[in-house]
């Protein structure tokens, strides 16, 4: 390349810099005068796992008490859509936000007021952004996300997660209001006598203030606990009634990629969590599995994130893990390639090698109904197995 093209390509580069500087301060701006007419509360959400799930059920159960607009766009300058999209007062909006990489809060932070913080979870998501910044990587990452907390406006609230010590230390990074919330006794909004054994649903017992109030949800496992948990902490964070919250969870389906479960045409009942699946996260699952206790259970492992060294070595460690919890598993996506080792070494005779969403669903295909549980990141588009088998319209409530 030439001087002068290498100049032109250099000129090129700063002007479309500056121009992305200049329409995300637009953004920021539309979206600021857009809460100061219409937002009365504005909530923002993050974390590194359940996010969407602590969202949604936040904005379901505040609809009870006004309206609520919730807002998934999580990431950029989509991340102020549901405020700059307004055209009429609300009583409360509540937003995932994302803490992908070193300053992906402050897009809020400059914007918007923050009403109320809330923070689910610290673990190794998107952890190649914080690599280099001399801190272990949970500890950057809590470092960064824990700036919406700090945010706070004055007479605002944050919801914390005391079961999580990165999130608990997060009280210190303000001087407004904590809401503290898990099964930790020490927490405001505590979940006690926790149920979900299969094929039961998620029960708990809710206490708070010295008062008790039974839970029943429609959430497989204890996985979501925590995202239920902290939606609760908000409407307590505004003093509201708990109990008609509390009814609207009662019949609330999970997400459906996020642990969602659905009966398909094939007679077999699936449940899904098909959208991310950090390395950190899936080998939580696989201790919940031992709680779920599913009888005859077939698990199909897709691709993993967030692994941090020796993806191989990695994947064949779950491989292990699950075979010895499940009746059948299924390898699909890169756990096929690079766990198939497990087969020769281990000998293990229950587990089954199927590339691609496709050989998931021909081998699905010829099996009899039972439970079957697909877990991988979005990248394999595992959820397509659910197109193949002709899934119901509505979510099952069996």
């Amino acid at each position: 390349m030439s001087a002068t093209a290498q100049l032109l390509s250099q000129i090129g580069n700063w002007l479309d810099t500056i121009g992305k500087k200049q329409l995300r301060r637009w953004r920021q701006a539309q979206a600021r005068q857009a809460q100061h007419r219409f937002v009365k509360h504005y909530i923002a959400v993050t974390g590194s796992c359940g996010k969407t799930t602590t969202t949604v059920l936040t904005g379901s159960m505040l609809e009870a008490y006004g309206r609520s607009v919730t807002g998934r766009h999580n990431v950029g300058v989509t991340l102020l859509r549901t405020v700059r999209k307004l055209r009429g007062p609300v009583d409360f909006v509540v937003q995932e936000t994302s803490g992908h990489g070193p300053g992906a809060i402050s897009l809020t932070t400059d914007a918007l007021r923050v009403d109320t913080a809330v923070v689910t979870s610290i673990g190794f998501d998107h952890g190649a952004a914080y690599r280099n910044l001399g801190l272990d990587i949970p500890d950057a990452i809590a470092q960064e996300k824990g700036k919406l907390v700090e945010a706070v406006a004055p007479g605002g609230f944050a919801c914390l997660n005391f079961d999580d010590p990165r999130v608990r230390a997060m009280a210190t990074r303000t001087q407004e209001r904590i809401v503290s919330f898990g099964v930790a006794p020490d927490a405001l909004v505590r979940a006690t006598d926790v149920e979900a054994r299969w094929p039961q649903r998620l029960a708990f017992n809710l206490l708070v203030a010295g008062r008790v109030y039974p839970v029943t949800t429609r959430f497989v496992g204890t996985m979501m606990l925590t995202n239920i948990l902290g939606a609760l902490a908000v409407v307590h964070g505004f003093g509201l009634p708990l109990e008609p919250a509390i009814a609207r969870l009662a019949t609330r389906e999970p997400v459906p990629d996020r642990m969602g479960v659905q009966v398909g045409g094939d007679g077999k009942t699936y449940i899904v969590d098909t959208e991310k699946a950090p390395m950190w996260s899936v080998e939580l699952l696989i201790e919940e599995l031992s709680r779920m206790a599913i009888p005859n259970l077939t698990f199909v492992l897709g691709d993993v994130s967030d692994i941090r060294s020796n993806s191989g070595q990695q994947y064949r460690k779950l491989a292990r893990l699950l075979s010895a919890r499940v009746e059948t598993l299924v390898l699909a996506g890169r756990s096929a390639e690079l766990g198939a080792k497990v087969m020769k070494e281990d000998g293990f005779d229950n587990i089954v090698l199927a590339p691609t969403a496709v050989d998931v669903s021909k081998y699905l295909d010829a099996q009899a109904p039972g439970i079957v549980f697909l877990k991988s990141n979005k990248s394999l588009q595992l959820w397509r197995v659910l197109d193949q088998v002709a899934p119901l319209d509505e979510p099952s409530h069996a």
